[in-house]
């Protein structure tokens, strides 16, 4: 795969990944009955990452040159920043849906718009911060091939991620094993008023468990790579030429997910189904906006 048609799958994967994950943001912000659930404001805000992830890729790629200008290790460091926020807002909502399975009750009091956006705020603040001053520098003195110092990486960045990516899987298959536990209880245990909060909640606790597998599907590969970084020099050609390969699929898997991920919500959650239809169609959403769960 050379260069160029590198370039042409990334702005093809741009293009679709920054219009599905804006169009599904404009279905958030429009239908109250989606921008009402704190669920759907953390996937608003991994649909922003998937925007900047898009962009910032095909930026690097287009404005590529042997020599790195300190805008290209910002832009690279922005990518970075977008991939790890991408990872704790899927932490994030693996805590809101465990909550919802665990006690779909108190769920409304435990998880609200408020808190959510100030662990969202924090989150990013924190991340931006910490890619713009370790990854730019970084990038810039590597000729972007290193991500972060190597003492930085192997005592710092490498077990926070196994650790994160370790909770995510966790969290995830606890919600698995209670989402499966409740099923056959659900209609004994809730009735009346409850039970299409109840159903609700399931459809979006399924979409956010194929989010899940999509996400570490696609993300896992490129970040181990990116992370491990080129063969050292001196190394055979065929290492390069091998590194090189994989580097390239890697990063098409991870292009390929910025869209991917709307297309997860429309397969596996009617009322996502419903605001595109509504959106493409103009018309305004008669989904019962009741549930917050």
């Amino acid at each position: 795969m050379n260069s160029t048609a590198r370039v042409v799958i990334t702005e093809i994967s741009g293009i679709l990944g920054s219009t599905s994950n804006v169009y599904t943001l404009v279905c958030i912000a429009r239908f109250r009955h989606l921008r009402s659930k704190v669920t759907n404001i953390l996937i608003g805000n991994m649909c922003v990452c998937g925007v900047l992830l898009a962009i910032t890729g095909t930026v690097v790629l287009m404005n590529y040159t042997v020599n790195v200008t300190l805008m290209d290790s910002v832009v690279g460091a922005a990518s970075i920043t977008t991939l790890y926020m991408s990872l704790l807002i899927i932490l994030l909502i693996g805590v809101d849906r465990m909550i919802a399975v665990a006690d779909p009750i108190g769920y409304k009091i435990r998880m609200t718009q408020k808190k959510a956006g100030l662990a969202l705020v924090i989150m990013w603040v924190i991340c931006t911060g910490f890619c713009m001053g370790v990854v730019t520098p970084t990038l810039y003195e590597t000729n972007m091939c290193r991500f972060f110092p190597e003492t930085v990486y192997k005592s710092f960045v490498l077990p926070l991620t196994v650790i994160i990516t370790t909770a995510v899987v966790a969290i995830y298959v606890g919600i698995l094993v209670e989402f499966l536990r409740q099923r056959k209880r659900a209609k004994l245990q809730f009735s009346g008023q409850f039970l299409p909060a109840i159903r609700r909640s399931r459809y979006l606790t399924k979409m956010t468990l194929f989010i899940l597998i999509v996400f570490l599907a696609t993300w896992l590969p490129y970040m181990t790579v990116t992370l491990r970084g080129p063969p050292a020099e001196g190394s055979s050609e065929v290492a390069f030429r091998t590194y090189r390969w994989i580097d390239h699929i890697t990063h098409g898997l991870l292009h390929a997910s910025s869209f991917t991920n709307c297309l997860v919500y429309a397969f596996t959650n009617p009322e996502y189904r419903k605001a595109y239809r509504d959106l493409l169609g103009c018309k305004k959403s008669q989904v019962n906006p009741s549930s917050s769960f």
